[in-house]
């Protein structure tokens, strides 16, 4: 797929026939734009945030103002990347049996959150005069449902040891 590809004719990495809209527990990755470093730096095994990566974070963490229904658990800002634990309530308000499709978002759903959230970063580094010259986030992000605790205790420990792992990283543009 090339960039000139009409949007209608983007491949969808979500899975097919899913409710993202349903209650559930959500790891999600959100990667920058090509993967450049934009949101920091590592000093030793911890995230030194940089300009545009205290807008990831701080944007993240105001996310349960702006969807009363979402609920964070644990996450981090990488220097290219963010990882993120969350959590959809249901809401009366929500048609379970209406999936999201390509161009018919639906209101509170998981790619709708996400795209929201990716659109307040760009336009609040915008603002703040630190937009880097071209899109702070790559198109798409990475999800996956946790079904059980079990999927859910790796997931947070995964998040948590990330900065650790750093140099490993297949993330780390400068990998060891």
């Amino acid at each position: 797929m090339n960039n000139l590809e009409p949007a209608g004719h983007r491949r969808s990495i979500r899975l097919p026939g899913f409710n993202y809209s349903q209650a559930g527990v959500y790891f999600v990755t959100i990667c920058a734009f090509e993967r450049r470093c934009l949101f920091g730096r590592m000093r030793d095994d911890a995230v030194d945030l940089g300009a545009i990566g205290r807008i990831v974070q701080a944007r993240w963490l105001e996310m349960p103002q702006r969807f009363a229904h979402a609920e964070l658990d644990a996450y981090v800002v990488m220097p290219n990347h963010l990882h993120g634990i969350l959590l959809l309530h249901r809401t009366p308000a929500r048609d379970p049996g209406h999936a999201e499709g390509f161009q018919k978002p639906v209101a509170g759903s998981l790619p709708t959150i996400i795209r929201s959230f990716k659109a307040e970063v760009s336009a609040r580094a915008k603002h703040a005069g630190v937009q880097p010259g071209h899109p702070v986030w790559q198109r798409n992000y990475f999800e996956r449902v946790l079904r059980d605790g079990k999927e859910y205790s790796a997931a947070a420990r995964y998040i948590l040891e990330n900065p650790a792992r750093w140099h490993f990283d297949h993330e780390n543009p400068e990998r060891s």
